[in-house]
């Protein structure tokens, strides 16, 4: 299993039990514990939840010192993952390429030759909030809404998940981290994710 199949495997088992607690507290919908349907008023409002804290830890991560970003690009990957579960998104997402590896080898690398990426992290993580908004853009599912939209262009809102993932590449690889780099911060947020939702903090 390439490190992120193993990344969205450990997710996936974080964020059911964290938003099985969030659903006994009455802060989540019933239907958008494991996934979320974007064509339901309740699932869009968990989708659209989901970009925001995304792009918040991007927020934070530009205010962060240097020696603080390792861990918040680790809690950016957090959120990026939770919303692609969401979404009923797997590993597979990302395409396998023999260039570069592993799958997460292929998010850090995809952009290395992109002349349109910049070569600093703030640049790229403002970025990756825009790319957030392309994917809101089309959550059009909002509570006022008096319809439901039931369709969508499913290839361009693939499209656009994925471009999220290219920018956060972008992000980590020009703020000076490796996928191994990035694979290790995961996995150490991950145990200490795992002690807070047992400890109830």
């Amino acid at each position: 299993m390439d490190r992120l199949a193993k990344i969205f495997e450990s997710k996936a088992k974080s964020s059911s039990a964290f938003r099985t607690v969030q659903f006994e507290l009455g802060m989540i919908h019933r239907d958008a514990v494991e996934h979320a349907d974007w064509k339901t008023r309740e699932g869009c409002v968990e989708l659209h939840k989901g970009l925001h804290w995304i792009n918040l830890e991007l927020s934070e991560f530009l205010g962060a010192t240097p020696a603080e970003r390792p861990e918040e690009l680790a809690d950016v990957l957090h959120f990026l993952i939770e919303f692609a579960l969401l979404a009923g998104y797997d590993a597979t997402l990302i395409q396998e390429d023999l260039r570069w590896g592993d799958r997460l080898d292929i998010v850090v690398q995809a952009s290395k030759d992109d002349s349109f990426v910049f070569p600093d992290e703030e640049t790229n993580a403002r970025f990756m909030i825009l790319a957030t908004l392309q994917v809101a853009e089309m959550l059009k599912n909002k509570p006022w809404k008096q319809t439901c939209r039931v369709e969508r262009d499913e290839e361009q809102f693939t499209h656009r998940v994925r471009g999220m993932f290219y920018w956060f590449g972008a992000l980590v690889r020009t703020a000076g981290l490796n996928s191994e780099d990035l694979y290790e911060q995961f996995m150490r947020k991950e145990v200490i994710n795992y002690k807070r939702i047992a400890s109830g903090v």
